[in-house]
């Protein structure tokens, strides 16, 4: 590492001694020509290599009619040395890359610091070469000069990264091992999300431009693939997991358990996505991610699609209510049987199943996200069914529709406090809410 920084060094004292030279030639002229003593001197070095080597291969007529052509650029002297440095500094590497396992493995442990040395270089080559008005720096691109630099280091760069992918990969696979249905702890889950961040982290600290931000992401996003492929397996599936009128279940809970772990994952790097300068990697990421989303959503999914059918079911034996009697009843009992089923019924999903989703993120509400929609959308289906069928069964006599109105407000009352806010049902609570305001106002 020592003998690369004094190599870097004197690449660049090089360098810089070689573009003050080069602003001199290109400014004296012969008088006899006309052309700049550079012009000259690039000329002449590439005439006297084709006559040098009148019997070379093809590749060597190609570089030499490239030093005719660099003839009247005013860069033909640094790029000549630039283009030495990193076929240099690219030979070396990769020797030590096959040949040295203590140098390779030390540069690969730190590429992220190698590969900012190297873009820092760069950058000092263009701060020491650019600050003199109208006289052409050294290079005549120093992002395509820093990329043909970090090429130098490609393979150190992809064994890092192959590196990092398998430290993500590990922490996986000690969160679901492929030979265990055992479901990781919200303390894994940490462990194994603290393992992406330290990955990503190395990266950025580093990281001044090029891809290796991107490259870090794409490799976080194959570990959450890894991660959606094992949830999945460990999904519990069967009959069990659909009923709901009783306790819930040790596969409910599981599923349930199994859904809070991966909305930890999903919102941690969720809001790391939207901090993410590239628009490629943050595409990768969320894609991944909503990915995952889905295996978290399927996981419960059976849930609430029982827990509706049941409330559903409570529902439909409003037709058989004769709310004109139960209005016009003077001994203050009006309390139906299906609304008292109902309303056990939407008491009975909180206390054994919605009160089960439990997440320890820093951020709950974003964390359950996900299981609040399911609940809003629940919530907004049993308004919908109950308008549905009250529309048909609406009593014409007054105390009937106040009856009516009266059992409504107490489903509201149930829902608001079971399920979810009113407010975040969105139109169907706005439906509901107005049907309701209106059956006192019906006219016979």
């Amino acid at each position: 590492v020592g003998s690369l920084e004094a190599f870097l060094k004197q690449g660049l004292e090089s360098l810089v001694d070689l573009w003050q030279m080069q602003r001199v030639l290109s400014n004296k002229f012969d008088p006899a020509t006309n052309r700049s003593f550079l012009e000259a001197y690039t000329m002449g070095r590439g005439k006297a290599l084709g006559g040098a080597s009148s019997s070379s291969s093809s590749s060597s007529t190609q570089q030499q009619q490239q030093l005719l052509a660099a003839a009247d650029q005013p860069y033909a002297l640094t790029l000549t040395l630039w283009n030495a440095i990193c076929a240099t500094l690219g030979g070396r590497l990769s020797t030590a890359f096959y040949k040295s396992i203590s140098l390779k493995n030390a540069l690969v442990g730190h590429y992220p610091e190698l590969a900012r040395s190297l873009r820092a270089f760069v950058h000092l080559l263009q701060k020491e070469t650019s600050h003199t008005s109208g006289v052409p720096s050294a290079l005549p691109n120093y992002k395509s000069a820093a990329s043909q630099l970090l090429r130098c280091v490609e393979s150190y760069q992809n064994a890092f990264q192959q590196t990092s992918l398998n430290r993500m990969v590990e922490a996986v696979n000690i969160l679901f091992s492929p030979n265990s249905r055992s479901l990781p702890t919200s303390s894994d889950m940490k462990r194994s999300i603290r393992c992406f961040f330290a990955e990503i982290s190395t990266c950025t600290a580093a990281e001044s431009g090029g891809d290796l931000v991107p490259a870090c992401i794409a490799n976080v996003a194959k570990a959450v693939r890894l991660m959606r492929e094992r949830a999945d397996a460990l999904m519990a599936t069967g009959a069990e997991v659909k009923k709901v009128s009783g306790h819930c279940t040790a596969q409910q809970q599981r599923n349930i358990a199994l859904c809070c772990r991966i909305q930890e994952v999903y919102t941690t790097l969720g809001l790391l996505a939207h901090k993410l300068d590239d628009q490629g990697a943050r595409d990768t990421l969320s894609n991944t991610l909503e990915s995952l989303k889905e295996v978290s959503s399927e996981a419960v999914a059976p849930i609430f699609r029982s827990m509706l059918e049941m409330l559903e079911e409570s529902i439909v034996h409003i037709q058989e209510e004769n709310f004109t009697k139960r209005g016009g009843s003077e001994s203050g009992d009006t309390v139906s049987i299906y609304l008292s089923d109902l309303l056990m019924k939407i008491s009975h999903c909180r206390a054994e199943y919605l009160s089960k989703f439990k997440t320890e993120s820093s951020n709950r509400s974003i964390a359950n996200e996900m299981v609040n929609s399911l609940i809003t959308k629940l919530a907004g289906r049993v308004l919908e069914v109950y308008v549905e069928f009250a529309r048909k069964i609406r009593p014409e006599d007054g105390p009937g529709r106040t009856c009516l109105a009266n059992d409504m407000k107490q489903i509201e009352g149930a829902i608001g406090k079971a399920l979810c806010p009113l407010e975040s049902i969105g139109k169907p609570y706005e439906e509901f809410k107005a049907f309701r305001e209106g059956l006192p106002l019906a006219s016979p």
